[in-house]
C-alpha cells in the first residue's frame, strides 16, 4: 500500500512504573524500532493515555473524567514519560516525532499550552533533533490555541496533527465538500506558521475519503496523512478502515468486565487477543482509494478479487495436470499396439 510510516499509541504508565528492571513500555517499543529498521518504516510515537488520562474518552482508559489537567503529579509523571522516551530514542533515525497528546480535552487552551511547553522543555534535554506533533484542544479538532503563534516561539522543529471525526455523517451526506471543508478548516490558523500538518482519521466512507484527498492534493500544507488501521466499527455502515471489526460483542463483553473491576486471567486475554486477530476482523478497501491518490496502480484489499485469482490459478493447474494424464495415457497406448519395439 506504499505506507511509509506507522503511529504507535503508548501509555504513560507502562514508562513510568518498572517492572524489574526496565518497563514494558520500553520494551515493546525496542521491539518496534527493531522492525522500523529491518522495513525501513518510520514511527512516530503517539502518547495515547497521559498519566491520569487527557480526556474523558474510555480507551483513554478515563474514570469518566479528564484528571491530567488538575493533578500536578500526573502532569509530572506525563513530562517524566516523555523525557525517558526522548533520551531513549534520541539517536534513532527511523523515529520520525513525538506526538505528544492524542486528543487532549484541556479545560482551557491555557493548561494545553503549559502542558505542551513543559513536554517540549523535557524532551529537548536529551534529543534536539526528532519532530515534535502538537494537536489541537477539543479532541484535536481546535487550532485556536496555536494562533498566536507561540509554538514558532518555543521550537522550530515542530509539526501539526489534526484530528477528522466524521464517519457517522457518511451514509447521510450528499456532498461531502462542505463537511470535508469544515473538517480542515482549523488548518487556516496556523497556516501562516508554514508547518506541516498531519492529518489522522478513521471510518470515512468512500465518497467522504475521495473528497478528502481531492482537498490535499490540492494543499501542500496537509503533509503527512494518517490512517486508522484497526477500528472498533462495523464493516456494515461503511466505514473505510483498513481492518474492520465484523462482531463487537467479545471485544464488550472484555470492556464490560474491565470497567466493573471484574479480574481477567492472562490466559483469558490472550485468547480474546488471538480471536481478534483470527476471526472478528475483515479487510476493508481503504486501499484501493490510498493508492488511486498516492500510489499510482491501485491495490484492493477486498476478498472479492482473491477469488477469480484463485479461480484462475486452480483452471491453470487443473489444465497442466489433464495434459499430464492424457500425454502418459497416449504413450502406453501407443507402446502397448507397437510391436516392433
Amino acid at each position: 500500500m506504499g505506507a511509509t510510516f506507522v503511529r504507535i499509541p503508548v501509555k504513560a504508565s507502562d514508562f513510568t512504573q518498572p517492572a524489574g528492571n526496565t518497563t514494558i513500555g520500553f520494551e515493546i517499543l525496542d521491539n518496534v524500532v527493531e522492525w522500523a529498521n529491518a522495513n525501513s518504516i518510520y514511527v512516530i510515537i503517539s502518547l495515547a493515555i497521559a498519566s491520569r488520562c487527557q480526556n474523558a474518552e474510555p480507551y483513554c482508559s478515563s474514570s469518566g473524567n479528564a484528571d491530567l489537567w488538575m493533578d500536578s503529579q500526573a502532569q509530572l509523571d506525563t513530562v517524566q514519560c516523555w523525557r525517558g522516551i526522548a533520551e531513549r530514542y534520541s539517536q534513532e533515525e527511523m523515529i520520525l516525532g513525538y506526538d505528544l497528546l492524542e486528543r487532549p480535552l484541556a479545560p482551557t487552551d491555557t493548561h494545553l499550552q503549559s502542558m505542551y511547553e513543559r513536554i517540549i522543555a523535557a524532551i529537548r534535554i536529551g534529543d534536539p533533533n526528532h519532530i515534535i506533533f502538537l494537536q489541537g484542544n477539543n479532541l484535536g479538532k481546535d487550532f485556536a490555541i496555536f494562533q498566536s503563534r507561540w509554538v514558532l516561539q518555543v521550537d522550530n522543529n515542530t509539526a501539526y496533527s489534526l484530528q477528522i471525526d466524521t464517519d457517522s455523517d457518511c451514509p447521510s451526506l450528499v456532498d461531502y465538500s462542505t463537511s470535508v471543508d469544515d473538517a480542515v478548516k482549523p488548518v487556516e490558523l496556523v497556516r501562516d506558521d508554514n508547518l506541516p500538518v498531519l492529518t489522522l482519521y478513521k471510518g470515512q466512507c468512500q465518497d467522504y475519503l475521495e473528497a478528502l484527498y481531492e482537498k490535499f492534493q490540492g494543499d501542500s500544507i496537509f503533509q503527512p496523512t494518517g490512517y486508522w488501521t484497526y477500528k472498533t466499527i462495523s464493516y456494515s455502515t461503511k466505514p473505510m478502515a483498513i481492518f474492520n471489526m465484523k462482531d463487537k460483542s467479545s471485544w464488550e463483553d472484555v470492556r464490560s468486565r474491565l470497567d466493573n473491576s471484574q479480574f481477567i486471567t492472562t490466559s483469558e486475554w490472550q485468547n480474546f487477543r488471538t480471536a481478534l486477530r483470527q476471526d472478528n476482523f475483515e479487510s476493508g478497501d481503504v486501499g484501493s482509494v490510498i493508492q488511486d491518490y498516492f500510489g499510482g496502480k491501485s491495490i484492493t484489499y477486498t476478498w472479492g478479487y482473491w477469488w477469480l485469482i484463485g479461480l484462475v490459478i486452480g483452471l491453470g493447474l487443473l489444465l497442466m495436470v489433464g495434459v499430464i494424464v492424457a500425454g502418459v495415457l497416449y504413450y502406453r497406448k501407443k507402446k502397448k499396439y507397437n510391436y516392433w519395439s
